[in-house]
């Protein structure tokens, strides 16, 4: 396949000195538009900016046109022209999206799918305001040299802990920027084969190592400090606001830089180390992408893998994005099996156009992604076992990449299809297992208790959870604390202190009984239960999802409908309520547990027997019906069922044995309608009272003629295998089998 081709530029001052076009010292900029396998350039890996954005004149084309860059205050302009000229120069030529993208819709479409090579090819600079100060080059001499032969690991830990000091004592020691608080820049770091960065001041920051010394702020701390002052006219607090950012700044650099360079990657037994990798980037070293190297080698479905537990690492960031569109064009761009994407992406709402990329990813590749919000789990019976954005995203309410990809757990891996819907096993034929069995609603096991007793109730249940998941909510209190903008006061009577103490205290153990004021501990159990599954919990709240937990070994928590609709032969009931039917519920898992790792567990409701669509016989239909919180181990205690390629047992999904109930009661099922008439109506249809004695006598002859074919036909020929039976699904009712042998007759 030939490699694509792109525009370039070559930039350089322009040498009129009386310039008819702009005034000022500008760039000429000249274009070519070449092969990528036959060129030398640079990437330009940099954010429009944060603060103040305006569209700046930087230069002309040689025809005399003005060309523009969108950018914030934070960058200063002449350092800018004259630092992307350094980089022209040095490379030959360079790629920056403003600059080299044509702004036609079609040429748009074509130059963004054409990211991921552009960057996997060029050499990548990543272009950063300012630069650090001269904190960060003593901190980081103490680091190399650390890592020079003959250093032990104890003295390794020691440099690196002396770089964390320094380098959190002042707020401009690492060039506080945006560059690793955006969705674009973490996805052209990991397109990249190497990175080096390029920054645009040509000497040291002032070091500010207190609120004396705020004059000395980088500019983009500067305006950080700034814009909290005016929001909370306290110095202090926006100096703090300052340093938190710059905290999560460096926590943002170090995760993406772990990925960058994984610690001791099982799967190629690489030695890197991530932050020697990070103190190496910021000092402007070249640093190779390790993983990427072998990306070649890997076969389809582990490149799959790969690719998921990339959305499954972005769920655990807090990357902002400028579109909406960016936070799904800028990753599924590089999906394996292709990804087109759709001309009317700039219209489409994010959830239709993740959606969209996901249909795109099962489609090409066969397999679905896991998730906490199964389409089932938000009343789409049909799609099941799959991600379905649409049913609870809202657009409003995403902020960050967490908030879209917050969904799929850690680790992530490629969920089988088999025409379209998830093929179960059954791994216990023998007998029922649910965890809801063992479960009961929070609201029924802490009717009117007091938040002492909830807390030491559910220690237990949290001690259980995995570190992924303590992560994520530890990120989420944190970050909440990065963008603060009024102060909260520490005293006992302000309601969001009590609601944080209620959390420390429900995690931390050591805090002992709790002796403060009562809370709404319902709400808040909730609230962290959602945020742990990656939910919306006002989303969770109108799809009438409610609180279920077990405080029995092992411990465990989830979100479960109240009700399921279950058009069902084996009861005249067709909504099924979990407390008076927990036989009719199984718990399943979407990949088979490892030990350490957390596996996503569902609870799934039977619902009907149907012949599968690959023609290989009867299999159990099931509805997702909740979702419980990953734990440090699953224990093969509670599972029944398990996602599996070849399995035949049951089904996640598409549901057609609901056609020939009609329209209107597939449309009644979505919307959750409980009314038993209209819904016998629905599926029967409405009859005359008159036509009753021979809809009777009808029923008669039939039975009469079955009974009469079952002992002339039947029963010589056939035998009926009971549920509790090995030989089929013991979520399903019994079937007839064909006497194979004479044994059998």
């Amino acid at each position: 396949m030939p490699a694509p081709r792109t525009r370039i530029a070559s930039l350089r001052f322009c040498p009129e000195n009386d310039c008819a076009i702009l005034s000022g010292r500008h760039l000429l900029i000249t274009y070519e538009v070449v092969s990528l396998d036959e060129i030398r350039a640079a990437a330009v890996s940099y954010t429009w900016g944060e603060f103040d954005r305006r569209r700046i004149a930087i230069g002309h084309d040689p025809e005399g046109r003005a060309l523009e860059m969108e950018l914030g205050q934070e960058w200063c302009i002449d350092d800018l022209k004259s630092t992307l000229v350094d980089i022209s120069g040095n490379y030959n030529r360079c790629w920056l999206d403003q600059l080299c993208i044509p702004q036609r819709d079609e040429d748009i479409r074509a130059a963004l799918a054409s990211i991921p090579q552009i960057y996997r090819v060029l050499d990548v600079v990543a272009l950063m305001p300012g630069s650090p100060c001269r904190c960060f080059r003593e901190a980081a001499d103490l680091v190399m040299e650390s890592w020079l032969p003959g250093n032990s690991e104890p003295q390794r830990n020691e440099a690196w802990a002396e770089f964390n000091r320094r380098t959190r004592d002042c707020v401009n020691s690492v060039g506080l920027n945006s560059w690793f608080d955006r969705v674009w820049t973490r996805q052209e770091l990991f397109y990249s084969r190497h990175i080096s960065v390029r920054w645009t001041a040509r000497t040291d920051a002032h070091c500010v190592r207190s609120i004396d010394d705020v004059r000395n702020l980088g500019k983009y701390a500067g305006f950080v400090y700034r814009e909290r002052l005016r929001e909370c006219p306290s110095p202090v607090f926006a100096y703090q606001a300052v340093q938190n950012r710059q905290s999560a700044f460096m926590a943002s650099a170090l995760q993406a830089m772990t990925l960058y360079q994984p610690l001791d990657d099982p799967e190629f037994g690489s030695r890197a180390n991530p932050q020697l990798a990070l103190v190496c980037f910021f000092a402007g070293e070249r640093v190779q992408h390790l993983g990427l190297l072998h990306q070649d080698r890997l076969e389809f479905k582990h490149q799959c893998r790969r690719f998921l537990q990339s959305l499954s690492d972005l769920g655990l960031s807090t990357r902002k994005a400028t579109n909406s569109y960016d936070y799904i064009i800028s990753v599924w761009i590089d999906s394996p099996g292709g990804y087109n994407i759709p001309s009317d992406y700039k219209r489409l709402e994010l959830p239709s156009l993740l959606e969209d990329a996901i249909r795109q990813f099962e489609s090409n590749t066969g397999y679905s992604i896991p998730v906490a919000a199964l389409a089932g789990l938000f009343g789409d019976i049909a799609a099941g076992g799959l991600w379905r954005p649409t049913l609870y995203l809202e657009s409003e309410g995403v902020r960050n990449a967490k908030h879209v990809y917050g969904v799929i757990p850690v680790p992530a891996y490629p969920v089988p299809l088999l025409d379209g819907v998830v093929p179960l096993r059954d791994i216990r034929q023998e007998f029922m297992n649910s965890r809801s069995f063992r479960s009961s609603w929070y609201s029924e096991l802490f009717t009117d208790a007091q938040t002492a007793k909830v807390i030491a109730a559910l220690r237990p249940v949290v001690r259980e959870w995995h570190q992924s998941t303590i992560t994520k909510l530890q990120q989420g209190y944190f970050v909440a604390r990065a963008d603060l903008t009024v102060p909260r006061h520490r005293d006992h009577g302000t309601l969001d202190v009590i609601d944080d103490l209620f959390y420390q205290y429900l995690f931390d153990a050591q805090r002992g009984d709790w002796n403060i004021q009562e809370v709404d501990h319902h709400d808040l159990v909730y609230k962290m239960v959602a945020a742990a599954l990656g939910l919306n919990a006002t989303v969770c709240q109108r799809q009438g999802l409610h609180l279920m937990t077990s405080l029995h070994e092992p411990p465990c928590i989830g979100l479960m409908k109240s009700a399921v609709f279950l058009p069902t032969d084996i009861s005249t009931d067709d909504e099924f309520r979990m407390t008076r039917h927990r036989a009719s519920f199984a718990t399943l898992c979407v990949v088979k547990p490892q030990y350490g790792q957390p596996c996503l567990l569902f609870e799934a409701a039977y619902a009907r027997m149907a012949p599968f669509l690959d023609g290989g016989g009867p299999t159990t239909v099931l509805d997702v019906a909740g979702v419980w919180v990953p734990t440090k181990i699953a224990s093969f205690i509670d599972l029944q069922l398990m996602v599996h390629d070849s399995g035949r047992d049951a089904q996640l999904g598409r549901a057609t044995y609901l056609d020939h109930f009609g329209a209107e009661w597939h449309r009644m099922t979505n919307d959750g309608a409980r009314n038993e008439d209209v819904q016998n109506e629905a599926r029967m249809g409405e009859r005359p009272s008159r036509f009753w004695p021979w809809c009777l006598l009808s029923v008669v002859v039939v039975f009469v003629f079955l009974k009469v074919l079952d002992q002339v036909l039947f029963a010589p020929l056939f035998y009926q295998v009971h549920p509790d039976s090995r030989q089929t699904c013991s979520v399903g009712p019994g079937y007839w089998r064909v006497r194979s042998t004479t044994q059998d007759l």
